[in-house]
């Protein structure tokens, strides 16, 4: 019986310790973060260097602005519209 109370108790602060180490939330914004970068790697043709460039342009877009330089999922959202947005707009050319 002792034991077993012993093991509850470990058990929830190794729990405890766990929550606390890791940011509520945070797991999500990781993974929205790996789709959201796999989604523009699919449309850069997996070229990373070019990812990391789109990526900074976004930022240094939002500069001038008096924008916030933004979280990555914001910089990766953005990239992506840009992206979708400069494809229709080139494909309506031809």
């Amino acid at each position: 019986m002792k034991e077993l109370a012993m093991l509850s108790i470990a058990a929830v602060v190794v729990l405890t310790l766990l929550w606390a180490w890791k940011k509520p939330g945070s797991r999500g914004q990781e993974t929205r973060v790996k789709e959201l970068r796999q989604n523009l790697r699919v449309k850069a043709l997996y070229d990373e260097a070019k990812i990391d460039r789109l990526i900074k342009f976004e930022q240094d877009e939002r500069a001038p602005k008096g924008q916030k330089p933004g979280e990555l999922d914001t910089l990766l959202n953005a990239a992506i519209e840009r992206w979708e947005r400069d494809k229709n707009s080139a494909a309506s050319l031809y």
